[in-house]
């Protein structure tokens, strides 16, 4: 059984063990962050880690290892807020047909954990940190 569905007991949900450190009604935006799904994440931020590392071997001038770090830490917070606001948009877009797929069922929007206001004004602000971060 999925783990998804496995979560869905006797008519209550319970939160997946990843996000159970969270309160409860945070639990549906952590799921809208897919933060329970760290993969997409490390597929954002390795292309741009490989790219910094690049550009630190081939500059004329040496790059500090600090600074270097610094800006790895910034990228990979950028990739963390650019995957959460991907995931809480595809939940947008198809919230109509989550509900009708077995699998994705009890996606937060699907199941009625996240109104599509609250979720619209979620995906703003994680949109406007990521400006804010990369300024």
């Amino acid at each position: 059984m999925p783990a998804s569905i496995s979560n869905y007991r006797n008519g209550v949900w319970s939160p997946k063990s990843e996000l159970a450190w969270l309160p409860k009604s945070w639990v549906p935006f952590a799921e809208l962050m897919r933060l329970h799904k760290p993969v997409g994440i490390m597929n954002i931020f390795f292309p741009y880690l490989f790219g910094l590392l690049f550009a630190a071997c081939v500059s004329t001038t040496v790059m500090e290892l600090g600074t270097t770090l610094l800006l790895a830490t910034y990228l990979f917070a950028a990739a963390f807020i650019l995957h959460s606001a991907g995931g809480t948009w595809d939940d947008i877009i198809d919230r109509d047909l989550d509900c009708l797929v077995e699998r994705t069922r009890l996606q937060p929007m699907a199941r009625g954990a996240v109104t599509l206001r609250a979720a619209y004004v979620f995906t703003v602000a994680q949109f406007f940190a990521w400006l804010a971060l990369l300024w």
